[in-house]
Formats: C-alpha cells, structure tokens, sequence
C-alpha cells in the first residue's frame, strides 16, 4: 500500500492520493440497541499504529456511504459523525498536519437508487462540512443511467434538492470563512456544539437556471446569519 501511493505521486506528483474508506473506525454494528455509532477502541488504536499510511497519503477518504437499511431511519448521524471525527483525529493527532479529509459519499443509498432525502444530505455532506472537511466526493454506479427515465430523475434531483443544499452549504462555509477567518481558514464546528453551515432559507434563494452566481440574496443583511455562525464555529486557519 505505501509503494502504491509513492508510485503514485511519483507519476502524478499533484495528485491527492489516498485510499479509499480510509481511516474507517468499523462503526458498522447496525444491530445493536441502542446504536451509537461509536468507534470501538481497538479501532481507534489502530488507526493510531497506521502512522506509516497516513505519512504516506496526501488525502483522507473516510466513507459515508450510506447502506440501505437505514433509509427512512435516525441512524445516518450517528453513523457518519464518529467517522468523519476519526479522520481528523488521524490528521491533527497522528498526523499533526492538515492534509484534507474528502468524505466519500453517495446521493442514494448503497446499491439503490433511493436518492437521499434533506434530512440524510445534511446528515452526511452537512455533517462533513460542518467538521471542517475540505470537501466531499459524490460517486455512484451506472444504476443512475440505466434509463431515459433514470436520468431525468437524476438530472430533477441533481437540480432540485440535492444542488440547492450543495449551494447553501457552500456559500455558507464560504461567507463563514470570509467573516471568522477571513477568508484564511476553514470554519469547523466548536466542541458540544451541534450547528451546521446552513443559510437561512428566508434570506436566500437557489435559482440554478440563472447561471453563476446560484445564490440569490432576498436580503442584503446578513448579519444574523454571521452573529448564528460566530455562536456555534470556530476558524482554523
């Protein structure tokens, strides 16, 4: 595996490489009551051993994939949060440096075509922003192809619920950055705080047929959405 990323960055030296699902923490024990999500110690300490990899890679690729059995469940958070945190725990104790964590995820359930609703985005590219992530990887399968009748399902999702949560979440982490960082640093979410980087949707407006920029502003003052973010992030340059 080190010999396959140094191989690697030899042929394509500005490439992110990595591997994929890596750290994973094996919070998978979907079964059990109640579900927690938690990292199993053992994992956690391992991950820790795996020093040589991670000095290695020029990326973190966590996975969030979703699996089918927790559609129309409450478990997508507690799945994807312990996930995302190991991570970054391999980068800034292990590690002690900030190579980007990019989440991979899906905009359906593993191996479905049962697209994501609101609540699962926020819980998953949501969670990610909100823990600081560089960004997020969105892949999935020819199932959304199969069919002029899939694509045009895929094409109203892509331009319906999940482009307008991906360009709120993105000007947010944006204007997030521009007023606590200024615009040198990533807004990560304080400890014991539970907010995400969503704009008011009364404030604001997606129109994704206007073309660049999406975001249309019904109000100039946004100063309470700054006050809201100041109260629940902090910046890490």
């Amino acid at each position: 595996m080190e010999q396959t990323l140094q191989l690697g960055e030899t042929l394509r030296p500005n490439g992110y490489w990595g591997f994929y699902g890596f750290p994973n923490c094996y919070n998978d024990d979907f079964d059990s009551l109640p579900y927690t999500g938690t990292c199993p110690v053992l994992e956690q300490q391992r991950n820790k051993e795996l020093r040589w990899l991670w000095e290695s890679s020029r990326a973190l690729y966590p996975s969030i994939c979703l699996p089918p059995c927790f559609n129309s469940t409450s478990k997508a958070l507690a799945y994807v949060r312990p996930r995302v945190a190991e991570a970054f725990a391999v980068q800034r104790g292990v590690l002690d440096r900030g190579i980007p964590v990019l989440p991979y995820s899906q905009i359906a359930f593993d191996h479905t075509v049962d697209f994501l609703s609101q609540e699962d985005l926020m819980n998953t590219i949501g969670e990610s922003a909100a823990q600081g992530a560089a960004g997020i990887v969105l892949w999935g399968s020819l199932n959304y192809s199969t069919s002029k009748e899939m694509c045009l399902r895929l094409k109203d999702y892509v331009e319906g619920p999940l482009g307008h949560y991906v360009v709120n979440v993105t000007a947010s982490a944006d204007l997030c950055s521009q007023s606590l960082c200024s615009g040198q640093g990533r807004c990560v979410r304080q400890e014991n705080k539970r907010g995400f980087l969503h704009l008011d949707p009364f404030r604001f407006a997606v129109d994704l047929q206007a073309g660049k920029p999406w975001l249309v502003a019904q109000s100039l003052e946004s100063g309470d959405d700054v006050s809201r973010l100041a109260e629940e992030f902090s910046c890490q340059c």
